[in-house]
């Protein structure tokens, strides 16, 4: 896969899932990219605090350090493309090639849980 079409992917794929958790807790009082309407000083000393959302509910950030791994296998006789690490193991007398890419992705996002008195 090209860079390109990879993080062009990555993102629409947050993207989906940031959605799908809005949807699903819609009924709740978590907010996901709430709406800042202050912003902390000192953030050097707590980067995951970032301020305040309305209603003075504190904004955090949830930070996702993910690795994608695709994998694929040919036999002996087949072409092998280039990839970030080949393997070639042996199962009763017949041998594979494993070609594998891994991929990291490193993404935060904000959010902002109920107060202990919000059901």
């Amino acid at each position: 896969m090209k860079l390109q079409n990879f993080i062009t992917e990555t993102l629409v794929q947050i993207n989906e899932g940031v959605k799908n958790a809005k949807h699903k807790l819609e009924s709740n009082q978590l907010q996901i990219n709430p709406y800042l309407t202050e912003r902390l000083s000192g953030l050097a000393e707590n980067p995951d605090l970032i301020g305040f959302s309305e209603g003075k509910k504190i904004v955090q950030m949830v930070n996702f350090d993910i690795s994608v791994t695709a994998e694929s296998e040919n036999d002996k006789s087949g072409n092998i493309k280039v990839a970030s690490s080949i393997i070639e193991v042996g199962f009763l007398g017949k041998k594979k090639n494993i070609e594998q890419n891994v991929s990291k992705i490193k993404f935060s996002i904000p959010i902002s849980f109920p107060n202990s008195h919000e059901k």
